[in-house]
This record gives C-alpha cells, sequence and structure tokens, in this order.
C-alpha cells in the first residue's frame, strides 16, 4: 500500500506543471469597469524574496469613458504572493504618489489583482479596489497577446 501511494505521488508530481516565474516586466490592461473606467499599465515584478514574497511597483493610467481627455497617472508599491492552496497570484498595492498634476492620492483606491491563470508570458485573472473590480490580462513588454 505504502509503495502504491509513493508512486502515486510521484506520478502526480510528474504531471503537474512548474508554476511560471513571474519575475521581470509586464504590461496590464483591464476591461471596462462598472464605472465605465479601465486601468492600463506597466509593472515589475521581483525576484522571490526569504518570505515567499516578491516585491513590485508600478505606474497605472485610469481612462474614464465620460472623461476620456483625463488620464490619471498613479505610482504604487506592491507584494506579490502566491496562494497557498490555489498558486494564484495575489498582488496587494500601496499608492506611493500622484504623477499627474493637481490630483490627490487621497483620492484614488489602490490597485490590486488576483490572477489565477500564470504562464511565460501572459497572466489574467480581476483587478479590484475597495468599490470595483474588472478582468485584467497581463501580457510581456515583448507583445499584447491577441485575446
Amino acid at each position: 500500500m505504502k509503495r502504491t501511494l509513493c508512486l502515486f505521488a510521484i506520478a502526480v508530481l510528474a504531471t503537474t506543471p512548474a508554476l511560471a516565474d513571474p519575475t521581470g516586466s509586464w504590461s496590464f490592461e483591464t476591461t471596462s469597469e462598472i464605472k465605465g473606467c479601465t486601468i492600463s499599465g506597466n509593472m515589475t515584478i521581483g525576484p522571490e524574496e526569504a518570505e515567499g514574497e516578491r516585491a513590485c511597483s508600478f505606474i497605472s493610467q485610469e481612462t474614464c469613458e465620460n472623461i476620456p481627455d483625463e488620464v490619471i497617472t498613479i505610482d504604487q508599491i506592491c507584494r506579490v504572493r502566491r496562494h497557498p492552496v490555489s498558486k494564484s497570484l495575489i498582488i496587494n498595492s500601496q499608492v506611493a504618489a500622484s504623477l499627474t498634476e493637481d490630483y490627490s492620492v487621497a483620492n484614488y483606491l489602490p490597485d490590486n489583482f488576483n490572477l489565477d491563470s500564470v504562464s511565460k508570458d501572459k497572466m489574467t485573472g480581476m483587478w479590484w479596489d475597495t468599490n470595483f473590480s474588472a478582468p485584467v490580462i497581463f501580457w510581456r513588454e515583448k507583445a499584447k497577446p491577441s485575446s
């Protein structure tokens, strides 16, 4: 019985795909969320640290359909960790600074992400803040995926 369980465990481990390393530069974009805004930007994710987390930083741009000429640009810092069961990536952010003249960071909620599909060149999941959420796609800066 022990031998059968051991062989089964080896077989499962051998067929489990390796988790893609998210280290590096990414671009991202959400679909339009309920208030009619999209969030896009560029993120850099650092290597895994001792506590199993990663540091990251990004610049996001919020563009809203009802004010198409106004783009709010925000500098954010973040932490990336893997969910212990699902292995999805969880990215929690903090607003560092507004890069939009006369726009207060007090008016902007941090952009957070739960990414349930992570491959070498593409990550997908959900963007969210305290009030809204929308699907998001990340791609390596080489080329934006077609879908």
